[in-house]
C-alpha cells in the first residue's frame, strides 16, 4: 500500500546535537537574541516576523489527544488544555492500522489539523492571543527554532518557549519519500538532535505558529 507520512522535528538530547543541521539561529555557544515573550501565551521572534505558541505544564509522559480524549471526563487530562506540553498527536488518519494515510494524507486530516489547529483558531472556545490564522509551521520556520548552544542540556530550543519535549515536532511540510511507489510523507523536527524526520501516520508534538509579532508588547 502506497504510505503517506507527516513530518516532524526532534528537540532530543542536546548531546547528540549534530551542528551541521543545527540550522537555528543560534549554534554551538551562541547566544539566542530577537525572542520576545508577549505575555498572552505567544513569543514572538523579531528576526523572522514570527510568532509562536507558548507551552504550558510540567513536561511528562505523552498524551495522545483526539476529538474524542477532548472530550473525555478523565481528570487530569492534558487534552483539556491544548497548549499542554504533553499532547501529541496524528499528522493523517490511518484507522485501519496499516502504518499508512488513509486518505492520501495531503493534506492532512489528523488530529493536529482537525483539533489541535481547529482549538487554536476557536473551535471550541477563543482564538489563541485573539487571532484565529494558527497554522503548523513548515520544516524550515521549525528548524529556526532548534538551538545547539543547550548542547549537553535538552531540549535544543530557547526556554522562552516554555516546557518543550526533546522529542518530534509536527511541521506541514510534505514530500516525496522512498521508492517510487511511496507518496507524500509529513515531516518533522526533532528538538532533541536536531535532525528532521518523517513518520507515516504515527503521533507526535506540535507548535502553532502565524506571522505577527506581540499584540502589545511587554518590552517596547
Amino acid at each position: 500500500m502506497l504510505a503517506v507520512m507527516g513530518s516532524a522535528m526532534l528537540l532530543a538530547a542536546c548531546g547528540l546535537c549534530d551542528h551541521e543541521r543545527c540550522e537555528g539561529k543560534a549554534g554551538a555557544g551562541a547566544t539566542t537574541v530577537g525572542f520576545e515573550d508577549c505575555g498572552d501565551g505567544t513569543v514572538a521572534d523579531h528576526s523572522t516576523g514570527l510568532l509562536w505558541e507558548k507551552k504550558t505544564g510540567e513536561l511528562g509522559t505523552a498524551v495522545f489527544c483526539d476529538s474524542k480524549s477532548l472530550t473525555a471526563t478523565e481528570p487530569d487530562r492534558s487534552c483539556d488544555d491544548t497548549h499542554h506540553v504533553n499532547n501529541t498527536y496524528d499528522w493523517c488518519r490511518d484507522l485501519d492500522k496499516d502504518g499508512s494515510c488513509d486518505r492520501g494524507g495531503t493534506p492532512g486530516d489528523g488530529a493536529v489539523f482537525l483539533d489541535f489547529l481547529g482549538r487554536l483558531n476557536g473551535t471550541r472556545g477563543a482564538c489563541l492571543a485573539g487571532v484565529c490564522d494558527w497554522q503548523l509551521p513548515t520544516i524550515g520556520q521549525l528548524k529556526t527554532l532548534v538551538d545547539c548552544s543547550h548542547e549537553g542540556s535538552p531540549p535544543c530550543i530557547d526556554p522562552v518557549f516554555g516546557p518543550t519535549a526533546s522529542s518530534g515536532y509536527w511541521s506541514s511540510t510534505s514530500g516525496a519519500y522512498g521508492p517510487s511507489g511511496i507518496r507524500d510523507v509529513g515531516w518533522g523536527k526533532n528538538f532533541g538532535n536536531s535532525g528532521t524526520f518523517i513518520n507515516a501516520a504515527g503521533t507526535s508534538y506540535a507548535r502553532g505558529v502565524r506571522s505577527g509579532t506581540c499584540r502589545v508588547s511587554r518590552s517596547r
